[in-house]
């Protein structure tokens, strides 16, 4: 069953969407997937063209499980710093894409901060923001602060994958899943963790009443979801 939202997104409505860094970053690789970036950055155009403003949050996907391990290994033993280790090359990948969008005469932010830098503005790119939270509660934290109901996650996998009675993952997507049961099992935070959605922002998601879709890497797919439409992916409820 392919689901569809209730009502599709109003360009009067500030998107939210994290990209995880499974799709902006090779895999075992510290190099960015080029030609996946641009389609995604052309995608993101697209919507400012219809007059869609953005909040984007990037993902740091292996690269910065790479550097939390290199991290471990030069000595480096504290959660937290291990986390501030990720959120910066989380920072980073933000930063790129807004550059990028900002030499196509975009007005293009990129914020480190929280709350405060988001006023005024309608195309922002950020990263991780504190040790702890990783960048899927940063999206859910970005949609509370502008009163939106909605986030998207796109990440390499098409949604909410069933598990066979093996355990083993299978290619069935999972159309629609409350939160409150999700949370059930949910995984607490550790640095590097990665999970469908992470239980912080699962937690926050459904304190605040806010739905989060999870997509995979097809932009169609998502272009059609944000519209209202059927498509390929998991629907957590707040509920």
């Amino acid at each position: 069953m392919s689901p569809r939202l209730e009502q599709g997104i109003s360009i009067k409505e500030q998107l939210v969407l994290k990209a995880g860094g499974s799709l902006l970053i090779l895999p075992d690789s510290p190099r960015i997937d080029v030609k996946y970036t641009k389609k995604y950055l052309l995608f993101l155009e697209k919507l400012w063209l219809e007059g869609y403003g953005f909040i984007n949050v990037s993902g740091g996907g292996e690269l910065a499980r790479i550097r939390e391990t290199d991290s471990k290994l030069i000595g480096i033993r504290q959660p937290a710093h291990l986390d501030e280790i990720g959120i910066g090359i989380t920072a980073n990948t933000a930063q790129m894409l807004a550059l990028t969008m900002k030499e196509k005469g975009y007005p293009a932010h990129v914020i480190f901060d929280r709350e405060k830098d988001y006023l005024g503005k309608r195309m922002i790119f950020r990263g991780g923001t504190e040790a702890g939270h990783t960048t899927d509660h940063v999206a859910v934290e970005a949609a509370k602060i502008f009163f939106v109901s909605k986030v998207f996650i796109l990440s390499n996998t098409d949604g909410f994958l069933r598990v066979d009675q093996g355990g083993a993952l299978t290619d069935e997507v999972i159309p629609e899943v409350n939160l409150s049961h999700y949370l059930e099992n949910a995984l607490f935070h550790k640095p590097g963790i990665h999970t469908p959605l992470d239980r912080p922002a699962a937690e926050l998601a459904l304190q605040s009443g806010i739905t989060v879709v999870l997509l995979g890497r097809n932009l169609d797919n998502v272009r059609e979801c944000i519209k209202g439409r059927q498509f390929i992916g998991t629907i957590f409820y707040p509920r």
